[in-house]
């Protein structure tokens, strides 16, 4: 992985108690890193989007031998994408956070098997989505595969501390405990079948 970003947050400051509990003894792990490219996610959403995926895959490789990286581009249609695409495209267009689910869904289903593999998503995106229902169903959908975790991380623009109608949906339907720490807003599941991650930065 060559992704060169500021490490914005101490491996302390996340806690991933319950998710290592679910690693199972397969020195192998698969993350799909999903990006929004639509229009509204500007230059200082790309950074820290950027800098939240350095910080995860330089942790998942210390617990990992093999750490497979796929990249997702999305706004409303998603595809696989380079990872000098993923860290620096952008579009225009709306946006549709569901489709890049979609697309990861079929290539666990085809390569990746649960029993051989832990399987990571990490959804970066600013929240904003024409059918936060939609995606909530792919989201659950992905979790009942079997998965490591389904991370999101929500990036706002600086003092912006509003909550967006998709974190409230995820919120609603996994019923997510909320922690706030300095600036960090995290939000985890306790149910064991959906192991859903988010957060606020």
């Amino acid at each position: 992985m060559a992704v060169k970003a500021f490490v914005i947050m101490h491996p302390d400051d996340m806690r991933y108690h319950k998710q290592e509990e679910k690693i199972t003894e397969q020195s192998q792990a698969v993350v799909f890193a999903m990006r929004d490219v639509s229009y509204s996610m500007n230059d200082e959403k790309k950074y820290l989007s950027r800098s939240l995926l350095y910080w995860l895959v330089n942790f998942l490789q210390h617990i990992y031998k093999e750490v497979v990286i796929l990249f997702l581009a999305h706004h409303t249609t998603a595809r696989f994408v380079t990872e000098e695409e993923f860290l620096y495209t952008g579009e225009s267009g709306g946006t549709l956070c569901y489709s890049p689910y979609e697309l990861a869904s079929g290539r666990i289903d085809a390569e990746f098997p649960q029993s051989q593999w832990n399987i990571y998503t990490w959804h970066f995106t600013d929240g904003d989505d024409f059918d936060p229902a939609r995606t909530v169903r792919e989201v659950k959908k992905i979790c009942e595969k079997g998965i490591s975790m389904a991370g999101y991380g929500e990036v706002r623009t600086e003092g912006d501390n509003t909550v967006s109608e998709l974190m409230n949906a995820f919120s609603k339907e996994f019923g997510l405990v909320k922690q706030i720490e300095d600036n960090l807003h995290t939000f985890e599941s306790r149910d064991d079948r959906y192991p859903f991650l988010g957060i606020i930065i």
